[in-house]
């Protein structure tokens, strides 16, 4: 069978176009899936974070042994039409880096990291939801910047002694 030159140069245009418009398509949606993804520097320590939607800030904090993606089913979906949801990854979790020492796994090193995300963001408050571990981090954070938080939720989570003082005894907190 004979392909005239014309209709094959044709063709192979018409599926390069085709091609064009679903990767930019594609990119566009990955995007919506995996988020804008970023990394911001916190005393040579670099933490891994992806960005999704525009908002007020919501911050998605892991636990063990999940990643940043732990939300991506339903959650970041449904939160990203309002606000800008933020996913980081915890410093010991590639992509984030995993420093050698184990001084570099205080609590402190965990609130200092999910500051630098919040000041990586260029806002100065956010709504915090911590998961299973990531639950203790966005606790002690709290309790570090309270200055920052417009709400703070744990799933799963442990609650540290100086939040059962507050639950127990304060009729607000209950």
């Amino acid at each position: 069978m004979m392909i005239n030159v014309k209709t094959y140069l044709l063709a192979c245009l018409a599926l390069g176009g085709a091609y064009a418009r679903s990767t930019n398509t594609a990119s566009i949606a990955n995007e919506r899936i995996h988020g804008h993804e970023s990394f911001v520097d916190n005393d040579g320590v670099k933490i891994h974070y992806r960005s999704y939607g525009s908002g007020p800030l919501l911050i998605l904090q892991h636990g063990f042994p999940d990643r940043e993606t732990t939300w991506n089913t339903f959650q970041i979906q449904e939160f990203a039409k309002k606000y800008t949801v933020v996913t980081p990854t915890l410093r010991g979790y590639p992509p984030s880096d995993v420093p050698p020492e184990k001084e570099d796994y205080a609590a402190a090193a965990y609130v200092s990291d999910m500051l630098a995300v919040i000041k990586a963001t260029g806002k100065g408050s956010a709504v915090i939801v911590g998961y299973d571990v990531g639950g203790v981090v966005v606790q002690k954070f709290a309790l570090a910047h309270s200055d920052m938080l417009k709400g703070l939720v744990m799933v799963n989570t442990l609650i540290i002694p100086v939040f059962l003082l507050l639950i127990e005894f304060d009729s607000y907190q209950q």
